[in-house]
C-alpha cells in the first residue's frame, strides 16, 4: 500500500473492488472474478432497493449476504455457459420460504440496452414478464412445495462493457401475500410503452 493511499483512506480492498468493477467481466472466464463481481453488482443493488422501499429489512433478510454467496458460488458457470452458447442460463436455489432463480443474460456486443432487450426478450418467449413470472409459479419446484411462499427472480445482465442486475421480489400465491409488499423490474414492464 502506497503511503498516500494510507493517509486517503484508499487501501486495498477498495483497489480489489475498483479492478473488479471496472474489468470486463468475462474477459478470460474466471469463476472467481464473476461470482465475485456478481456478488458486488447484487449487494449494490440489494442496498440501493432496500433504501427505496417501504419495508427495507424483507429486502434485507430476503437477499442477506449468505444467500448472496451462495447464488454467486453458482452463477460463474451459467455465465461461462451462456457465453459459450449464446443463449440465457438460469439456476434456482430454495432457501427456507424463498425459492431462487438466477436468469442470466450475456450479449458479445457494446452499449446493449437492458429494459428494451429484456422487455422485447420476455415478451417472445412468455408473451411479457409477467407471463413469465405466472409460469415459474405455476410449476414445480414452487407449485408442488407449499413451503416455498416468496418468489425472489434475480435478473443478470452482462454486455462487453456493462452489467446490470434486476429483480422481482413477489409471494408464491395470492395466500402467502402479506403486507412485505412486491418488487417487480419496473425497466422490463415499461419498456414498451
Amino acid at each position: 500500500m502506497k503511503i498516500w493511499d494510507k493517509f486517503f483512506g484508499k487501501n486495498e480492498d477498495t483497489d480489489k473492488i475498483e479492478k473488479i468493477n471496472n474489468k470486463l467481466i468475462y474477459a478470460n472466464n474466471n469463476p472467481e472474478e464473476i461470482s465475485a463481481h456478481f456478488t458486488l453488482k447484487l449487494k449494490g443493488f440489494r442496498d440501493t432497493i432496500s433504501q427505496n422501499t417501504t419495508n427495507p429489512k424483507f429486502v434485507l433478510a430476503i437477499l442477506d449476504n449468505s444467500v448472496i454467496e451462495s447464488l454467486s458460488d453458482m452463477v460463474a458457470n451459467k455465465v461461462i455457459s451462456s457465453i459459450e452458447d449464446g443463449k440465457p442460463h438460469s439456476l434456482g436455489l430454495a432457501v427456507d420460504e424463498v425459492y431462487y432463480v438466477v436468469s442470466v443474460f450475456t450479449f458479445n456486443a457494446v452499449s446493449v440496452q437492458y429494459s428494451k432487450t429484456m422487455y422485447e426478450w420476455y415478451e417472445k418467449e412468455f408473451g411479457g414478464y409477467l407471463g413469465y413470472l405466472e409460469r415459474l409459479i405455476n410449476n414445480p419446484p414452487i407449485s408442488s412445495a407449499s413451503y416455498l411462499r416468496t418468489l425472489c427472480h434475480i435478473i443478470y445482465f452482462i454486455t462487453l462493457d456493462n452489467s446490470f442486475v434486476d429483480l422481482c421480489i413477489t409471494p408464491t400465491s395470492k395466500e402467502n401475500a402479506s403486507n412485505q409488499g412486491v418488487i417487480l423490474p419496473t425497466d422490463i414492464l415499461n419498456a414498451g410503452s
